[in-house]
C-alpha cells in the first residue's frame, strides 16, 4: 500500500511539472505551484560569478510554437521570471520567447548556455524577444545571484545548473568559464631554416634572411563546441619582394624581381582550462597545409610601342618555384581577458611538415608543375611563438 501511494504521488508530481513547462498564453496564475528553497552559499570566488538573468528557460516544441503562431524554428521559452530580478526590470514577462542575446541567435537552451559563457554581473546585454506576434528589443543589465534564501518555482529550479540534494535543497555551484570563442590577429615569429633561400639572395646581391626566422602575420578564429573544446581555423603568412636593376648589358637593361612567400593554414582543435575569471590556458593542435613559393622574373624595364617586331621585348623570364607540405602544429595557448570582448592571446608551438615530393617544383607558362633538377630538399619546420589581440573570450 505504501508503495502504491508513493507511486501515485510520483505520477502526480510528474504531471504537475509537465503542465508547468507547457503552459503558455493566459494560464491561470492562481493555480498552486510547488516551491523549493534555494540556498545560495557565497565564497571568495563568487565575485567572479557569471551574470544572473533571473528567469528560467525551456526548449520550445513545434507543437507549442504552432499553437501560438510563432513563425520561426529557433528561440527558447521563458516559463517564469523572478520578480524584481534583472529580467523583470528589463521588461521580460512570463512566456516570452527569447530570440537573441548580444546579437547571437538562440536556437535552444544549449545555445543559450554557450552564448552566456563569459557574461558577468554588471554586463549590459542586448536582447530580442517575441511576444504576441511582436518582436521587441532591449537591454538587460546582469546581476549577481542573491545571497539570501529565495523561493523559485520548481520549473525554474529544474532549468538551473544546480544539483538537487536528497533533502530538496540545492546549493548553487559555479564553474569558471572557459569562454565562448572569438577571433584575433596573429603576428607570429616562425623559426625556420632559410639557408636555401639565402643562397639565392646572396647570388643576386640581396641581404640574407636572419637565422632566427621570419615574422608572419595572419588571423585566427574559434568557437566553443562543448566541454571546453574549441574548433576553429588559423592562417599565417610571410611575404617579401625585391627588385634589382640588371645592368650587365648597359644597352639592354633588365629588372630582376624576387618574391618570397611562405604560408601556413589549417583547422585548429584546442582544449581550454579556466585558471581564473580572466585567465584561461589551452593545449591543442593545428592540422592543415603549408607552402613556400619563390617567384623570379627578369623583364625589360624600358618598352617601346611595338610598331615593328624589333620593338617586342626579347629575353623576358618568369618562373614560379614552390614546395607544398602537409602540416601539423602541436601548441599551447594563454588568453588573458581585459574586457568581456577583448583580451591578449599568447601562443607557442612547433611546426612539423611533410612533402610528397622531394625538392622544389616549378610551374611552366601553361600552369603545369615540372620537377627541378638538383634542387635542395628544403624543410619548413621550427618553433613558433605569437602574441596578439583577441576579440571575444
Amino acid at each position: 500500500m505504501k508503495k502504491l501511494t508513493l507511486f501515485v504521488l510520483m505520477i502526480a508530481l510528474a504531471i504537475s511539472l509537465t503542465a508547468e513547462f507547457t503552459r503558455l498564453g493566459d494560464a491561470d496564475d492562481s493555480q498552486p505551484q510547488v516551491y523549493y528553497k534555494v540556498i545560495n552559499t557565497r565564497t571568495e570566488q563568487d565575485e567572479a560569478e557569471t551574470g544572473y538573468f533571473g528567469f528560467s528557460i525551456a526548449n520550445l516544441s513545434r507543437t507549442d510554437a504552432k499553437r501560438i503562431s510563432y513563425p520561426w524554428e529557433y528561440g527558447i521559452l521563458i516559463p517564469s521570471v523572478v520578480e524584481g530580478g534583472p529580467a523583470a526590470n528589463a521588461g521580460f514577462e512570463k512566456n516570452d520567447i527569447l530570440i537573441s542575446l548580444d546579437g547571437e541567435r538562440i536556437q535552444n537552451t544549449y545555445d543559450f548556455d554557450r552564448v552566456v559563457q563569459g557574461m558577468y554581473a554588471g554586463d549590459i546585454v542586448e536582447y530580442q524577444i517575441w511576444r504576441d506576434g511582436v518582436v521587441m528589443e532591449g537591454d538587460i543589465m546582469l546581476g549577481k545571484r542573491p545571497s539570501e534564501t529565495v523561493e523559485l518555482d520548481l520549473a525554474s529550479l529544474l532549468k538551473t545548473k544546480m544539483g538537487a540534494s536528497p533533502s530538496g535543497k540545492t546549493k548553487a555551484t559555479r564553474k569558471r568559464s572557459v569562454g565562448y570563442g572569438g577571433f584575433g590577429w596573429t603576428p607570429t615569429w616562425l623559426h625556420v631554416d632559410m639557408t636555401d633561400i639565402n643562397t639565392i639572395m646572396a647570388n643576386v646581391g640581396l641581404e640574407e634572411y636572419r637565422d632566427t626566422g621570419v615574422l608572419t602575420h595572419g588571423y585566427t578564429g574559434k568557437g566553443h563546441v562543448g566541454r571546453g573544446y574549441f574548433i576553429g581555423f588559423q592562417y599565417n603568412g610571410f611575404g617579401d619582394s625585391h627588385t634589382i636593376r640588371d645592368l650587365s648589358d648597359p644597352a639592354d637593361p633588365y629588372d630582376l624581381r624576387i618574391k618570397n612567400d611562405l604560408s601556413l593554414m589549417g583547422v585548429t582543435l584546442d582544449k581550454r582550462f579556466a585558471i581564473t575569471r580572466h585567465l584561461v590556458t589551452s593545449i591543442g593542435m593545428m592540422v592543415g597545409g603549408a607552402s613556400h613559393e619563390i617567384k623570379l622574373s627578369r623583364t625589360k624595364n624600358e618598352y617601346e610601342w611595338p610598331n615593328t617586331i624589333a620593338d617586342i621585348p626579347q629575353g623576358n623570364f618568369n618562373a614560379d618555384y614552390y614546395r607544398d607540405y602537409l602540416m601539423i602544429q602541436p601548441r599551447a595557448e594563454i588568453l588573458v581577458s581585459f574586457l568581456p570582448w577583448l583580451g591578449l592571446r599568447l601562443e607557442g608551438g612547433y611546426v612539423y611538415t611533410y612533402s610528397a615530393h622531394k625538392g622544389w617544383r616549378v610551374k611552366d607558362d601553361l600552369g603545369y608543375s615540372v620537377n627541378i633538377n638538383n634542387s635542395p630538399n628544403t624543410t619548413l619546420e621550427g618553433f613558433s611563438i605569437g602574441i596578439g589581440p583577441w576579440f571575444g573570450f
